[in-house]
């Protein structure tokens, strides 16, 4: 599991060598756009609680993605 909350990020930070990551928090940040997640094939697990998100997009990539958590977002 990858942690990142509370760290007032407004983007996704690119992640090198984590293609194998599977549960990725960005809880509590304000991260306005979902990006550069396209190399972590194996993700199941992503959530983007409580950012700035306004539209759904950028998971395509993610095959493995079967929990995705986007409450309190505009």
């Amino acid at each position: 599991m990858f942690v990142i909350d509370r760290r007032k990020l407004t983007v996704c930070p690119i992640l090198e060598g984590e293609e194998q990551l599977r549960l990725l928090n960005y809880q509590h940040n304000l991260i306005h756009k979902i990006q550069h997640l396209g190399s972590l094939k194996r993700l199941i697990f992503l959530d983007l609680y409580d950012n700035q998100i306004e539209e759904i997009s950028g998971l395509s990539s993610l095959r493995s993605l079967r929990v995705l958590m986007l409450g309190k977002n505009k």
